[in-house]
């Protein structure tokens, strides 16, 4: 991994990291069942350690993204803490990275993406209204949408949502699912 970043940072190229996969099971990690008051903290303090030795010990100074989980709130992978939607906890472990980094002194050293949804970009209108404060690149996908009409209608659709942010939008994957 250090060698493909080195490699990386050599050839002028700009990384963005995962920061975890599966939505809500990689925040209990070790623990058979989530507890936020536990999970949360815990979680937001390795993403910020994994910054501080990446960036600022190892030098990957091109590390400039961090993309907050791959399709959070579209395929639950794990119990929630009780009482709570998939949504309502991504935006609260998005917070609470957001804010360890600051009290870290390290939210300056990426960006973050979110809420990286498929399903026409699941979420990204509660994204800009709950987590307009800490995201700093909105982000999501589809699939199966007919040739290039298709992609511009849901493109513009996304760029409609984020518009009045003044934030980028990446459209994160695109393409054809059902190709025989």
């Amino acid at each position: 991994f250090y060698q493909w970043l080195a490699a990386m940072k050599e050839a002028g190229v700009d990384v963005a990291l995962q920061a975890a996969w599966w939505f809500p099971r990689d925040m209990h990690h070790g623990f058979d069942s989530p507890r936020p008051e536990r999970d949360l903290p815990r979680y937001a303090e390795w993403v910020s350690e994994s910054l501080h030795q990446l960036i600022e010990v190892r030098g990957f100074a091109n590390i400039r993204y961090l993309v907050l989980f791959t399709e959070p709130t579209q395929s639950k992978a794990g119990p929630l803490p009780w009482g709570e939607t998939l949504w309502q906890y991504c935006a609260r472990t998005v917070k609470a990275v957001h804010h360890r980094l600051a009290a870290d002194g390290r939210r300056q050293l990426v960006k973050l993406i979110a809420p990286n949804n498929g399903a026409d970009a699941r979420n990204l209108k509660e994204a800009v209204a709950d987590l307009n404060g800490v995201i700093d690149i909105y982000s999501g996908h589809t699939y199966n949408k007919a040739g290039y009409e298709g992609w511009l209608s849901f493109s513009r659709g996304m760029s409609d949502v984020v518009a009045g942010t003044g934030k980028p939008l990446w459209l994160d994957e695109y393409g054809r699912s059902d190709e025989a």
